[in-house]
């Protein structure tokens, strides 16, 4: 039903319902981030099929594929924001997520398995898988030490967070990503507390600009 939403009209329901479900915790980001994921992969594959490579409109199943991917990526993007903050899942269960990245690359290098392999670009002709996946780790590492609503909350993280992710996984997952990603950074900034997006903070700096590791 969500796809059925004009974007302004979901960004006024957002405003309008601070509390519940739309309250700004992991699962009101989680659901806004996998609705603007989702129709942002229906209106792509609408518009313009060959860009997540579909094909063309009538491959109903390369179809629902991309969006799905979209959508799992938005829901990554969208918490992954609040890794920096020990009462978000992202950040409870960060250790867990690293080490499943870890076997999952270990899982698609050895047993090359199609589905994983899919979620992730071939680097052969453009950079190397390590060099992405180590990235991608450092970043969640040095935003989980962060304080918080800072550097992943702030234009530059932002901005590396989804040049990695455009690397790291096939279009129709990054792109959901940075949707899910763009999505938390909006909700965010409805709240009372308001976010100074433009900001700039690099990893460990506080609101001050001094640094302060976050453990």
């Amino acid at each position: 039903m969500l796809l059925n939403i004009k974007y302004k009209e979901l960004y006024n329901i957002i405003k309008k319902y601070k509390g519940g479900l739309y309250n700004m915790n992991a699962k009101g980001h989680a659901i806004i981030g996998a609705a603007c994921g989702a129709m942002v992969g229906a209106t792509l594959n609408a518009v313009s099929p060959e860009f997540l490579d579909v094909g063309n409109k009538t491959n109903t199943a390369l179809y629902m594929v991309s969006v799905i991917k979209c959508t799992a990526g938005a829901v990554i993007g969208a918490l992954i924001v609040d890794i920096d903050t020990k009462k978000s899942k992202a950040s409870q269960f960060f250790v867990k997520v690293l080490l499943a990245l870890i076997w999952a690359y270990v899982a698609i290098s050895i047993l090359n398995i199609g589905f994983l392999n899919n979620l992730l670009k071939d680097y052969y002709y453009e950079i190397s898988t390590h060099t992405v996946i180590v990235s991608f780790a450092i970043l969640c590492t040095l935003g989980k030490l962060s304080p918080h609503r800072q550097f992943t909350h702030k234009v530059v993280g932002t901005t590396v967070f989804c040049i990695v992710a455009y690397y790291l996984f096939e279009q129709a997952t990054a792109i959901g990503f940075m949707v899910g990603y763009i999505s938390h950074i909006l909700l965010d900034k409805t709240t009372k507390a308001g976010l100074k997006f433009f900001d700039i903070k690099l990893p460990l700096q506080d609101s001050r600009g001094n640094v302060k590791i976050n453990l």
